[in-house]
């Protein structure tokens, strides 16, 4: 249906016109919806009709058409965008595409604007096009760093360029996907003193290694550790990193393996720490139900979403 749309929409301006009006007065998937009509006015090519799309208080983008069909519909909305937030999923050969995006005059007053950047296979000076690209952005908005299975790794440079980053940016982030133990240790043993807020990690084997990187994990406020073979013997070093009072705002433990009585464990331990927003506990081998009765007793100000996590 999608594509019959777009067809529709870059063959005729005033089939987009009336498509577009459709799509304004539907109830549904709000982001979804908005994220359709920026493509489909991106199809027609008109800028005109830029003004028949609802104004976002969110958008994200997740592919290269996301990230054009928002290019476009920045250079031609009016008035700017005022308290907007963005999320973009960006590599390498999109930091152009980004970077005007950051320029546009419509994204001057926006709420805030969250890079994701995933490091490619090949460095060739990618790190100091992402640094000059993101130099364009006020303080306030943020930036993670994603380093997958296959992306190049040089625990120097990435460092180097997250302790410059850090001048240009208010929250910084990273993420490895799939990397090793040691190489996860190096490098965050490399950013000790920069100003990081958010770690995800995915498939690293932590077991019984937690005390290893304990003393770095203590200054996360966003923790992410997925799929990391986290059992019951790991909970109480997990507990040690965060003490009473401690600012931790989200912590992730997705797709590791817990017994109910280390869940309570857990649950209980966070009572004291009065600034967590978002506990997510999926796929850890136990009874969805029974997690959530846990929850909702320990941590009764956060209640399940869709997802299946938990929030404030």
């Amino acid at each position: 249906m999608e594509y019959l749309l777009r067809t529709c929409c870059s063959r005729s301006r005033q089939a987009a016109g009336l498509i577009l009006d459709h799509i304004r007065e539907m109830q549904g998937d709000e982001e979804e919806l908005q994220r359709l009509a920026r493509l489909l006015l991106w199809e027609s090519g008109s800028e005109e009709l830029a003004t028949k799309l609802v104004r976002p208080t969110l958008v994200k983008c997740k592919s290269n058409e996301d990230l054009k069909s928002l290019s476009y519909f920045s250079q031609h909305v009016t008035p700017p965008l005022e308290g907007t937030y963005f999320y973009m999923h960006v590599r390498k050969l999109e930091l152009t595409l980004l970077k005007g995006i950051l320029l546009s005059d419509s994204m001057e007053s926006a709420g805030l604007i969250s890079v994701n950047y995933y490091l490619s296979e090949q460095e060739e000076e990618e790190l100091s096009l992402l640094e000059e690209t993101l130099g364009v952005v006020d303080e306030q908005h943020h930036a993670q760093l994603y380093i997958g299975a296959k992306s190049w790794f040089d625990v120097g440079r990435v460092s180097h360029s997250f302790f410059r980053m850090q001048e240009q940016i208010g929250g910084l982030g990273l993420g490895m996907f799939q990397r090793s133990l040691d190489e996860v240790v190096d490098l965050l043993k490399a950013l000790e003193g920069c100003r990081l807020g958010h770690l995800s990690l995915c498939g690293t084997d932590l077991h019984a290694r937690m005390g290893d990187v304990s003393h770095i994990l203590s200054s996360f406020t966003v923790l992410q550790l997925r799929a990391c073979r986290l059992v019951d013997d790991d909970v109480k070093d997990l507990i040690s990193i965060f003490p009473a009072g401690h600012g931790l705002v989200v912590l992730d433990l997705d797709d590791n393996a817990f017994s109910l009585d280390a869940v309570r464990a857990l649950t209980r331990h966070l009572q004291g720490l009065l600034e967590l927003r978002v506990l997510s506990l999926c796929n850890i081998g136990l009874d969805a139900e029974l997690v959530r009765q846990v929850v909702s007793q320990d941590l009764s100000h956060l209640k399940e979403t869709a997802k299946g996590d938990f929030r404030v």
